[in-house]
């Protein structure tokens, strides 16, 4: 392993993946860092907080330059992006809002002025971006022990045929998102997937499947397949995360390992099974790789072989945000203060 030191960057170079932290002695114990974004050619980062929406040049000129408040509020869980639509998302102390996209770059309080948010809905425990039945969609979860409302939103037309912003009060009822469709299950869920005509979720029933134009509900996993009978009768395990595949297969994840099925919802590859070293909760995948996010551990996997390849060891480990190629992450460091890692992969020079 090889570090280096450029200001507040610590760069762990393996021979699969590099790891780089990014910030570090900004974010206290009084504010954690919960959810992140990287924009501008990924220029810069939009990191939500405890108290706040912060924006973070990763390649500051000057060290000394701090994160930019552009949102003040408080009980940041998450934030993601419409791009299309020009939307910027927001979970902050259970209401769902949107901003025009221009508020990550707001230069001035003329300009803030000019970005108002518009409230979605109250009462959201998390929300999903996804695309499905060829539209995209805006999810959000309203979960307890005993029941679970999805309710499903397709963004508004907000622009003119010249490509300019419509303003809201042109905009028929005012709303960025129109509801689309609601759904009642009487369990708890706790992640939402978006497949080509469905919405798969993971509850306390299993892994689900919701059809969206005719709302039946049916279990992902095939109940005449027997030889998946240790997975509904663990009481114990927790669906978190659908990984779609080649080849129709899904990689499903829960907090005690990591299967294969096909799309019947039948065992496949019966021989390979990753059972995780820690209790994870979070996953992401760069193929070939698969990490899993716990709150002391993040391990890696080799999907092709199922070997565990590293394990970085940290305290209250938290996933931000994941796509191909690259995950971030945050931990607390020995000051107790959080800092932001980033973790980039070379699936040419991954170990075989």
């Amino acid at each position: 392993m090889i570090e280096k030191e450029y200001g507040k960057h610590t760069e762990h170079n393996h021979n699969f993946y590099c790891k780089t932290v990014l910030r570090k002695n900004y974010f206290t114990e009084t504010n954690c860092v919960n959810c992140l974004l990287p924009i501008n050619g990924d220029r810069d980062l939009v990191i939500g907080t405890d108290n706040g929406i912060y924006l973070v040049n990763q390649w500051p000129i000057d060290e000394n330059i701090g994160p930019q408040l552009i949102i003040d509020t408080v009980g940041v869980t998450q934030i993601d992006i419409l791009e299309e639509h020009r939307l910027f998302m927001i979970l902050s102390n259970g209401t769902l809002s949107s901003y025009p996209i221009e508020v990550l770059n707001a230069s001035g309080d003329q300009d803030l002025v000019s970005c108002e948010p518009q409230k979605v809905q109250d009462y959201v425990d998390f929300f999903k971006i996804g695309i499905s039945v060829g539209r995209h969609l805006v999810c959000s979860v309203n979960t307890s022990e005993s029941s679970t409302e999805i309710r499903v939103f397709q963004p508004t037309d907000i622009f003119n045929r010249n490509g300019m912003r419509l303003a809201l009060d042109s905009m028929g009822d005012g709303n960025t998102l129109n509801l689309f469709k609601v759904f009642h299950i009487p369990v708890e869920c706790w992640s939402v997937h978006f497949l080509r005509s469905t919405l798969g979720i993971g509850c306390t029933k299993g892994f689900k499947i919701i059809n969206l134009h005719t709302a039946d509900i049916y279990p992902l996993l095939d109940p005449a397949d027997k030889s998946l009978d240790f997975v509904s009768q663990n009481e114990n395990l927790k669906p978190f995360h659908i990984e779609k595949m080649d080849n129709g297969r899904f990689l499903l994840c829960y907090n005690g390992f990591s299967m294969f099925v096909n799309r019947n919802g039948w065992l496949a590859h019966p021989d390979w099974k990753i059972s995780w070293k820690g209790t994870p909760k979070s996953f992401s995948v760069s193929y070939p790789y698969i990490l899993a996010f716990g709150l002391d551990l993040v391990e890696f996997w080799h999907i092709k072989t199922g070997k565990l390849l590293d394990t970085i060891v940290g305290h209250n480990i938290r996933m931000l945000h994941s796509r191909p190629g690259q995950t971030f992450y945050a931990f607390e460091d020995d000051g107790g203060e959080d800092a932001v890692a980033s973790l980039t992969f070379s699936a040419a020079s991954g170990p075989s």
